[in-house]
């Protein structure tokens, strides 16, 4: 009988893991669509400022390896990136100039 419960625990939780693969399988080719949009999106905003025409694209498709990546060089710099407020070695927090204002007030 124990062995019984066992097998069906086993089978139970391989459906569960079976049902969570599907589901994050899902979430991973949707993300991977979301994340070639916002490239292709980010792309075509590029060539739109540099005024690229149809037939340089075109070309691309034939370019070298070496072509392709000064493009994606390119592309990679133009393409924003938030950039993250880079904290000033000079600058004390707030606990800092509290302890040297109690050590001077001592």
């Amino acid at each position: 009988m124990k062995i019984e419960k066992m097998n069906e625990q086993i089978e139970k939780w391989k459906a569960q893991k079976q049902a969570y693969d599907e589901q994050m399988d899902k979430k991973i080719s949707a993300m991977e669509r979301e994340r070639d949009l916002a490239v292709a999106a980010a792309t075509q905003k590029i060539f739109a400022k540099h005024h690229l025409s149809a037939d340089e694209l075109l070309r691309l498709k034939h370019a070298n390896k070496e072509q392709l990546q000064r493009l994606i060089d390119f592309i990679e710099e133009e393409i924003e990136e938030p950039a993250k407020p880079a904290k000033k070695p000079d600058e004390k927090s707030e606990k800092e100039i509290e302890n040297h204002a109690k050590e001077v007030n001592t």
